[in-house]
C-alpha cells in the first residue's frame, strides 16, 4: 500500500509541528505550509487530506478550500481553527470541510485527527 499524503496548514509553528510529528508517526507523509501561499503550492500533487487553519498571515483557508472543491482535487479537509464563529464555520462545512476541529487543538483533537488518519489509511 503506497504512504498517504497529508498536508498541515497552519502558522502557529507548535501546533504545525505536533500535528506533523502525530501523522508522521502514523506513517503520512507530510507536508507543512505556514501561509495560503504555501498552501496552495503543496496542492500538486494533491494530498489524501489537508489539515487546514483559517486565519493565517497572508489570507483565509478557505482559499485553499474553495480551490481544492473547484479543481475537484479530491482531498479531505479538517479545518483547524480558534475562530468560533457560526456564520464562518457553517460557510466553511457547506464549502466541503469534513470535520472542524477547535483550537488549543487538546489531546483528544489529536486522536480525531488520528482517526481520520485512520479512515484515509482504509480508503
Amino acid at each position: 500500500m503506497s504512504q498517504k499524503r497529508l498536508l498541515v496548514v497552519e502558522d502557529d509553528d507548535n501546533c504545525r509541528d505536533r500535528m506533523c510529528n502525530l501523522f508522521r508517526h502514523l506513517d503520512f507523509e507530510v507536508t507543512a505550509a505556514a501561509t495560503v501561499s504555501e498552501g496552495l503550492s503543496a496542492l500538486d500533487p494533491p494530498p489524501d487530506c489537508v489539515m487546514l487553519d483559517l486565519s493565517l498571515p497572508d489570507g483565509c483557508g478557505e482559499t485553499i478550500l474553495t480551490k481544492i472543491q473547484s479543481d475537484r482535487l479530491g482531498s479531505r479537509v479538517v479545518i483547524c481553527t480558534g475562530n468560533d464563529d457560526e456564520e464562518r464555520l457553517e460557510r466553511v462545512r457547506a464549502l466541503g470541510a469534513a470535520a472542524i476541529l477547535m483550537k488549543p487543538l487538546s489531546l483528544s483533537d489529536l486522536v480525531t485527527a488520528s482517526r481520520v488518519s485512520a479512515h484515509l489509511r482504509a480508503s
